[in-house]
């Protein structure tokens, strides 16, 4: 008998403002109820709100652990972002992804934090789509601990240090991305580390393209 895939469950964020009424969900709100619910969700931003681009400032981080299904962040598609998401409160990273846990993003900017803006350890599993990661203290996005992360049609700007930064075992496979204006290198592989580019443009990287 023929099965048919479930579909995710829907999370729209309506509301810009961080402290909403009862009935409206903001995007801190989102990823609340995505975290404590097992199924897969989707959260995306109503059009009748978010009618112009627009900065969401994280207070926290955009943490995925094991329980919390195979979540995405969707913004409105566009050739750019039209939704950004400012990390540089966070003491570490804005988007953290972990326990074998799995995590999609797409059209959305993503700024800071403190050390990084996407960090992936313990088997997380992350795909970013039409995503831009810049201004970065650190490395823009950093892989530990048997992490896989998959990224499309991306551009990584500005990282302190390397655009991505691949440690142990993990694995990166990047498709036409381009990492721009690293401090030290656009893509950096440590240990067994495993990096695939396709189509991508690597330029203006303090010290070395690839390291």
């Amino acid at each position: 008998a023929r099965t048919t895939k479930p579909t995710r469950n829907l999370i729209i964020v309506d509301s810009l403002s961080s402290q909403p009424d009862s009935d409206r969900v903001d995007l801190a709100r989102a990823i609340a109820m995505a975290a404590h619910d097992p199924r897969d969700n989707q959260i995306e931003f109503d059009p009748a709100v978010f009618t112009k681009p627009v900065t969401l400032v994280l207070n926290q981080p955009i943490t995925v652990a094991a329980g919390s299904g195979n979540d995405s962040i969707r913004g409105r598609a566009g050739e750019s972002p039209s939704i950004s998401l400012d990390a540089k409160a966070c003491p570490d990273a804005g988007i953290i992804c972990g326990g074998n846990a799995s995590l999609s993003l797409a059209n959305l900017a993503i700024e800071g934090g403190r050390q990084r803006a996407i960090l992936l350890k313990d088997k997380g599993r992350v795909t970013l789509e039409n995503v831009i990661v810049h201004s970065d203290n650190g490395p823009g996005i950093a892989l530990f601990g048997a992490s896989k992360i998959e990224i499309r049609q991306s551009q990584i700007r500005q990282a302190q240090t390397h655009g991505i930064e691949v440690h142990g075992t993990c694995t990166a496979d990047l498709r036409s991305v381009q990492i721009v204006g690293s401090g030290q290198s656009g893509i950096a592989g440590f240990d067994q580390a495993v990096v695939t580019a396709d189509a991508c443009r690597l330029d203006r990287n303090g010290h070395w393209n690839v390291v």
